[in-house]
């Protein structure tokens, strides 16, 4: 996968399973597993979703959702539940309160699926990650928060002479 970070809106550095992640923050409809390209303001555009692909190829295969631990800089995870994530300024973070996270697989079953849609989707990109902050109690107005992660399989990676930016 070719990791795509967002110049246009800040991201914010997590460790999932203690490998660092960019995340930036996300509308409330991106899913995991959402494809589609970029706009000129470098806003996700969804085409499709992979899971419902499957589905309605009747495409056998599996490709369930791992639930990663989350963590910052150094492996913290604080009693609270809340994650700091970091901006790419050391003194820019946001305070992340009980993460949940959901990533693809990285499996023998996902692979070949991303090849098989390799013809029509190339060029695309996919939301290879997500993450979900219930509201924190301890702050008035808070509300849900959503972020993701976005990369370009390698196998969807032709002829990007960044058309669709």
């Amino acid at each position: 996968m070719i990791r795509h970070c967002p110049s246009k809106q800040p991201s914010y550095e997590l460790l999932i399973d203690g490998v660092s992640m960019k995340f930036s923050y996300a509308r409330n409809d991106i899913k995991l597993g959402d494809y589609g390209h970029l706009t000129h303001s470098e806003d996700f555009c969804c085409e499709g979703n992979l899971f419902g692909d499957l589905e309605s190829l009747s495409l056998k295969a599996n490709i369930t959702p791992r639930q990663p631990k989350i963590s910052e800089r150094g492996g913290r995870q604080r009693e609270s539940g809340v994650v700091r994530a970091y901006d790419c300024y050391p003194d820019d973070f946001e305070d992340l309160y009980k993460p949940l996270g959901l990533s693809l697989p990285s499996n023998d079953d996902f692979k070949p699926l991303l090849v098989s849609f390799s013809t029509r989707l190339t060029n695309r990109y996919l939301i290879t990650g997500v993450i979900q902050c219930p509201p924190d109690p301890r702050e008035s107005g808070s509300r849900t928060t959503h972020w993701y992660s976005i990369a370009k399989p390698f196998v969807w990676h032709r002829n990007d002479d960044h058309d669709d930016l």
